[in-house]
């Protein structure tokens, strides 16, 4: 008779999720070593603050306004400095990043657009 847990995985479950996990880290490690702009959207993006360990999302970093061409993201936690982002950027720039993808880039070029109109 068995006493396992049948909630518990079993050692293939395990290194399953081991596997899945570290493929899942690395993906938002390499999201984090991407981000370079402000207009990028870094707010879904998972952080594991190197000090203290926490696991946030980037929409709870806390924004230090360096000086007005670069913020820090900062751990919500312990302040500790997560990287630096630009906070100009150009057209050219601005159209580079909504082709990848960033909704703020494409609503900044938007607004520019309407600005421009108006």
């Amino acid at each position: 008779m068995s006493s396992l847990d049948p909630m518990f995985p079993n050692m293939e479950e395990a290194e399953q999720l081991a596997a899945n996990s570290a493929i899942f880290w690395e993906k938002e490690r390499q999201k984090r070593a991407e981000l370079y702009s402000l207009w990028q959207d870094y707010e879904a993006i998972l952080f594991m603050c190197d000090k203290c360990k926490r696991v946030f999302r980037g929409e709870d970093a806390e924004i230090d306004h360096e000086s007005d061409l670069v913020v820090a993201l900062l751990c919500p936690k312990c302040a500790f400095k997560l990287g630096i982002l630009q906070t100009e950027a150009d057209a050219e720039e601005l159209h580079k990043l909504a082709k990848l993808g960033h909704q703020k880039a494409k609503s900044a070029i938007k607004s520019r657009a309407k600005t421009n109109d108006d």
